[in-house]
């Protein structure tokens, strides 16, 4: 019995491990562009809520040109940025 209960454990902490592995390395690979991979022309974020609470570096973006839908990687926020955009109007 003890024997049996090590090996159920064993290859579920296997089968969690590698869907993390799986998990990091799909979000390594996905792009932080800000424009569309079918047409070139900008995206637009679109909220999900799903997304939002369980993967805090990705987000979803939709393409208004061709339609295309997709996720990509969140850009890190720079203060050389924040400052550039505030005096727009």
């Amino acid at each position: 019995m003890e024997i049996s209960l090590a090996a159920v454990l064993v290859l579920g902490g296997l089968v969690i491990l590698r869907w993390v592995i799986i998990g990091l390395g799909s979000l390594l690979v996905l792009h932080s562009a800000r424009v569309c991979p079918a047409c070139f022309e900008q995206t637009v974020a679109v909220r999900r809520k799903i997304l939002t609470v369980l993967v805090r570096i990705a987000e979803w973006r939709w393409c208004p040109q061709c339609g295309w839908e997709g996720p990509s990687r969140k850009p890190e926020r720079s203060s050389w940025t924040s400052r550039s955009v505030k005096s727009q109007a």
